[in-house]
């Protein structure tokens, strides 16, 4: 498989996804398991919003922000 870097948007606030978000990119999320976020938490919100049934503990999150060390440190 090759590997791909997908930019996902985030709705904002109670914006239902549907509104906002084609069934096309639903089933690419559905199929990622490694997610580089900013906020991991509102990051599972979002993965929620899209399938409330999405096993959050077979998915794993790394917080890229701010805080996150450099690697020039």
């Amino acid at each position: 498989m090759d590997a791909a870097l997908y930019l996902l948007p985030v709705t904002l606030g109670d914006t239902a996804i549907d509104s906002v978000l084609p069934t096309y990119n639903k089933n690419i999320i559905l199929n990622i398991t490694h997610f580089l976020v900013e906020d991991v938490r509102s990051a599972r919100r979002f993965l929620k919003k899209v399938d409330r049934e999405l096993d959050m503990d077979s998915l794993t999150f790394y917080p890229l922000n701010k805080h996150t060390p450099s690697c020039n440190s």
